[in-house]
């Protein structure tokens, strides 16, 4: 990574009562996710295509608790 400062989203989908996570770009390969509740917490990182295909599988409820 570079040494600009990352910019995190969060969800649009997100509650102030629910587990959330935030995504920021890295370098030109990476996606970066972290929880929402811990942002000195851990920091996991994907390749954009990885990301795209996780964002299918969440989209499809593939990670649904119910």
């Amino acid at each position: 990574m570079g040494t600009e400062p990352l910019s995190w989203r969060k969800s649009s989908r997100s509650a102030l009562d629910r587990d959330c996570v935030e995504v920021a770009c890295g370098d030109t390969e990476a996606v970066l996710i972290r929880d929402s509740k811990d942002p000195d917490g851990p920091v996991i990182a994907m390749t954009r295509e990885a990301f795209a295909g996780f964002l299918i599988d969440v989209k499809s409820g593939r990670f649904d608790r119910s």
